[in-house]
């Protein structure tokens, strides 16, 4: 951890570890009730987010090439005000976070009404020995929020245990209780901030047991499910819109229909914005948009949309 004493490394496994057995006991049964609240390490974690949640739906934008903009941010600028953008999440890796270039753009963003969000994850950091890997990053962002006039507003967390070899045929709980332990110590590292965090999940996540999905909810405030591609799942004669339409209501039912009372009408937290693949749908997104919006406006587990990635939306649209 780039020269941090040993203690100090020991001490973040050691959270990680107790914390699995807490999310253990959890998604086995033995605490399932709302009433529980989710345990927290220290009282800075109860500390309120540096920015609040917003109930604007999100129209929200993945964005991974963020070097190249560094030099010149009004390709994405002109982008978010063509598009009606209001969310950006940035990817920021260790060498963007410490470019002094970096602050120009997120404030640039921030006084055109975009919230920014620190986009950041590795697929292994749901295992406990990197733990240190992904506190460090963390505590990077909170570094650049510290020395920096406009901040991000959450930490958005791409963490894809899915994804590697060992994990693609498996049973998701054989790793969900692992992410969920990772999650609820990126939570409580992001609070000293004081910052939320959201992550990206994929639709396998919400076939997981009753107990499991409330840890999730509980522990990260915004899911992006992330629904794409479809293509491959459609039917003879579907249509695409549909198609996003049906997948994206039944995701917010399975994540949400057995947890009980919905979020407050004026917090995002609890809530679920659909992801989009720019490239499933080209010269389509606005239709896949609006059909997204019909669907779900009247949920109150709706928090929008938002579109992956800048670079496969804007080749879409331009």
């Amino acid at each position: 951890m780039n020269g941090r004493p040993h203690a100090a490394r020991a001490l973040l496994l050691g959270v990680a570890t107790a914390t699995v057995a807490v999310v253990a006991a959890l998604v086995t049964g033995e605490i399932q009730q709302r009433k529980h609240a989710w345990p927290v390490a220290n009282a800075e974690a109860a500390v309120p987010p540096r920015a609040p949640q917003t109930a604007v739906p999100a129209r929200g934008l993945w964005v991974w090439h963020t070097r190249s903009l560094l030099a010149d941010p009004s390709p994405l600028l002109d982008f978010c005000r063509r598009t009606g953008t209001n969310e950006v999440y940035l990817s920021v890796p260790h060498e963007v976070l410490v470019d002094p270039r970096l602050s120009s753009l997120v404030a640039r963003l921030a006084s055109s009404a975009v919230r920014v969000e620190a986009l950041i994850g590795d697929a292994s950091w749901y295992r406990s020995e990197q733990a240190a890997a992904m506190v460090a990053l963390i505590d990077d962002v909170l570094a650049f929020d510290a020395r920096s006039a406009h901040g991000f507003a959450a930490i958005h967390l791409d963490v894809e245990p899915h994804t590697l070899p060992e994990n693609r045929d498996a049973d998701v709980m054989s790793y969900l209780p692992a992410y969920l332990a990772a999650m609820h110590l990126a939570r409580e590292t992001a609070a000293r901030g004081p910052l939320t965090i959201g992550a990206d999940i994929p639709r396998k996540f919400l076939q997981a047991p009753t107990a499991t999905r409330l840890a999730l909810e509980q522990t990260v405030p915004r899911l992006f499910v992330m629904l794409y591609p479809l293509r491959h799942h459609l039917d003879p004669g579907d249509i695409p819109a549909n198609e996003l339409a049906a997948a994206s209501s039944a995701s917010l039912r399975a994540a949400y229909d057995d947890l009980g009372a919905s979020p407050p009408a004026s917090s995002s937290s609890g809530q679920m914005i659909i992801g989009i693949g720019g490239s499933d749908y080209r010269g389509r997104l606005g239709e896949m948009r609006a059909a997204v919006e019909r669907a779900n406006a009247s949920n109150p587990r709706y928090g929008g949309w938002a579109i992956h990635d800048f670079t496969e939306m804007r080749d879409a649209i331009e």
